[in-house]
């Protein structure tokens, strides 16, 4: 059969959780190719995981079964940037469609910048800090080789089946950023797709983002 990247690829899809820590905690969702046995489980919601994306968010089900076996390959590995007061969750229908073509997909909060840390202020906890955008820009490019480390050290049990070669990225507007900054840094990521990136003027003052 001819590869339609469009369709939904033939591996059923695995999902599992990294908590990591660099300058402040960082958990990373990985999802990825799971082992035949798994199949049909994640697209059954008796069996696909359910998850909270955020304290006080409602349940929701995505396409992948929780802590499943890895099947055996040399697969891609790409990190996923959630967009400004996102999260790891953040387009499940990406990344479950891109683990199910062969991919490891690894998406970490960018603690500071979540949907978690905007309701928690809203709730009545600490004010926005004036200075997280600052403070994301400087973090969020290094979050990301950070767990592109952590990952092929093995930070989550898949290390032995990714190509360390073949990394690639993407990320949605704030992730786009991200994304577009990571290559400055990091020059081993062979692909980008960058997608609505947060750059040049506008009412946002993304502007800001373009002379970081």
């Amino acid at each position: 059969m001819p590869y339609d990247p469009y369709t939904r690829g033939d591996a059923p899809v695995g999902v599992r959780t990294v908590e990591l820590v660099r300058n402040r905690p960082l958990p990373v969702e990985l999802w990825y190719p799971a082992t035949p046995a798994c199949a049909g489980q994640d697209l059954d919601d008796r069996t696909r995981d359910h998850f909270v994306a955020f304290e006080g968010a409602p349940e929701l089900a995505q396409d992948a079964v929780r802590d499943a076996p890895c099947a055996t390959g040399r697969f891609p590995l790409v990190i996923y940037s959630h967009g400004a007061n996102g999260n790891r969750f953040d387009a499940t229908f990406l990344k479950t469609h891109l683990a199910s073509h062969g991919y490891v997909v690894a998406a970490p909060d960018h603690t500071g910048n979540t949907t978690g840390d905007m309701m928690s202020a809203v709730a009545g906890g600490p004010a926005p800090d004036p200075n997280a955008m600052p403070q994301s820009m400087q973090a969020r490019p290094l979050d990301v080789p950070f767990v592109v480390a952590a990952v092929l050290a093995d930070a989550g049990g898949l290390a032995a089946e990714i190509d360390p070669e073949r990394l690639g990225a993407t990320g949605l507007s704030f992730g786009g950023w991200t994304t577009l900054a990571t290559q400055s840094v990091d020059p081993r990521f062979r692909a980008a797709f960058i997608m609505a990136p947060a750059w040049g003027k506008g009412p946002l003052g993304t502007e800001l983002l373009s002379a970081a």
